[in-house]
């Protein structure tokens, strides 16, 4: 049976999130996160894509990102950031990293994330609005329950992130990590008395709008979520 070290449990926003630093711990959570389909010699391969050396040094990094988040966006526009109980850093050519409902509240993130404290909390946001997202959906039931029977339709749609048709699920939880990411920065920006903003913000606030008006032309991706679903993807692409 997989297993951590130490089991995965804190407060919500009663500290940083844990990182996973030793092997074991990295390669459990590498062979949840790539499921059945994946062998265990593929889960140790990526485990050990970095030392325990660089591991340790990329583990100082997200104190400082998540006192940074902590102090410009104490609360996401849905809810705590407290849902993300732990992060790894790791490379592989089977996944880029990112959240899973197979382990939710544990985050994959790539060595490049931490370039600097801004873009590694960022990553660490975005990565928190999935675990929030994934706890709501065991608390509140399915956000996105496309029928399974009549007849054929596509429960596909514009997503802000990538600009890429994807199925609604991943178009929720792209629409809402977007309006708490520009939300973040606009926070940011008034905290550092700033009047410039992120180069990166006109694009997404675009894209966001893109996917507003492809929501808004297929009206019967409304019958696939449920109410709460329909309100935080509704909510999100407005509010930009």
């Amino acid at each position: 049976m997989l297993a951590f070290s130490e089991p995965l449990h804190r407060l919500a926003g009663a500290a940083t999130p844990r990182v996973l630093v030793a092997e074991k711990d990295v390669e459990v959570a590498v062979r949840t996160f790539l499921g059945p389909s994946a062998s265990a010699q593929q889960a140790t391969q990526i485990a050990r894509s970095l030392d325990s050396r660089q591991r340790g040094l990329l583990s100082t990094r997200v104190g400082p990102a998540w006192d940074l988040l902590s102090s410009v966006t104490p609360q996401l526009p849905l809810g705590p950031t407290g849902h993300l109980e732990a992060v790894f850093f790791a490379t592989g050519d089977l996944h880029t990293g990112g959240s899973s409902s197979a382990l939710s509240g544990v985050a994959w993130l790539l060595p490049a994330f931490a370039k600097s404290p801004l873009e590694l909390a960022e990553a660490l946001l975005h990565e928190a609005v999935h675990a929030h997202l994934f706890a709501l959906e065991a608390r509140k039931g399915r956000l996105v329950r496309a029928p399974t029977h009549g007849p054929v339709v596509d429960w596909s749609c514009l997503t802000p992130l990538h600009a890429k048709v994807r199925g609604l699920e991943k178009v929720l939880h792209a629409a809402v990590i977007a309006r708490a990411v520009l939300a973040f920065r606009e926070r940011f920006k008034e905290a550092q008395n700033g009047t410039l903003s992120h180069p990166a913000d006109v694009v997404l606030r675009t894209r966001m709008r893109a996917s507003r008006e492809a929501f808004d032309a297929q009206p019967w991706l409304g019958l696939a979520l449920s109410p709460l679903g329909y309100e935080l993807l509704s909510g999100a692409l407005r509010e930009v």
